[in-house]
């Protein structure tokens, strides 16, 4: 009987181990991603603010413009923090990892919502984008 409870214990503390490993990840940027590239028109950087803006707040993030072209964008959901650091000009956009709290960073990696959120930032963006550049074209 005692050999089976090891055994049992020894599962349950293997499986632990499996799922918390889990929840780290290498942290995701978004590097350079291109801003026109199947348009023939390009957005002026108060267009793509605008896009950038309305991503972030469509999804809870709480921006501040740092620079002209650089916002600092904050998500927080329940007890977790995340922020990233947005530069843009009228050809690319990147989003960089700036800081968190209670995301397991470590130096490397964090925690998975972490690159959920910036990935669904990113697409939202890349909509927001396409919206203007059909806005653009239709006039």
């Amino acid at each position: 009987m005692k050999k089976i409870f090891s055994l049992k214990t020894l599962i349950i503390i293997g499986l632990i181990i499996i799922f918390t490993g889990c929840t780290t990840a290498p942290i995701y940027n978004v590097i350079d991603h291109p801003i026109n590239y199947q348009y023939d028109k390009s957005l002026n950087e108060d267009q793509i603010s605008k896009a950038i803006y309305q991503a972030g707040n469509q999804l809870n993030w709480t921006m501040v413009q740092k620079k002209p072209n650089q916002i600092i964008a904050t998500h927080i959901k329940n007890h977790h923090r995340a922020v990233v650091d947005i530069t843009f000009d009228k050809t690319h956009y990147s989003i960089d990892y700036h800081n968190s709290s209670n995301l397991a960073y470590n130096g490397q990696g964090i925690n998975r919502r972490y690159n959920f959120w910036v990935v669904r930032f990113s697409d939202e963006i890349r909509k927001n984008l396409k919206i203007k550049f059909n806005e653009l074209s239709n006039k």
